[in-house]
């Protein structure tokens, strides 16, 4: 099991690979890197930590990520008992980064004009209904 991240194209709303998303490097700051390495300095990161070479800001939709969240948890719940060791591993492991991220990007200051809405509570941890 994979877990992709999608980056919607502006222009024509088809959705781009990482390695088709260009933006600035997070580390570097060096422009026109691609979405998953910077050639300059050799980091590596997701897609939407590229900042926009456009406004210099870093695009999320916290609301749309605690929905992700809670949908992989959910699905990690329902899956309980079905998974081999490796994937429950592997799950458990991407909805603690992913909490851990969404934490730290909401505690993040956003600019009115990129807060698409109210990202609302931080997504509850394994157990809680």
């Amino acid at each position: 099991m994979q877990l992709t991240i999608e980056c919607e194209q502006e222009v024509d709303g088809r959705w781009l690979a990482d390695r088709f998303v260009v933006g600035t490097c997070p580390v570097c700051k060096s422009p026109d890197q691609y979405g998953d390495s910077c050639e300059a300095c050799g980091a590596t990161y997701a897609p939407t930590e590229l900042k926009n070479p456009v406004s210099d800001a870093v695009e999320r939709d916290l609301g749309q990520a605690r929905i992700s969240i809670d949908i992989l948890d959910v699905l990690h719940r329902r899956m309980k008992g079905n998974l081999s060791d490796q994937e429950e591993k592997m799950l458990s492991n991407v909805l603690r980064e992913l909490r851990l991220n969404y934490v730290d990007e909401a505690s993040k200051p956003q600019a009115p004009a990129s807060a698409p809405g109210d990202p609302g509570p931080a997504p509850a941890g394994p157990g809680a209904e």
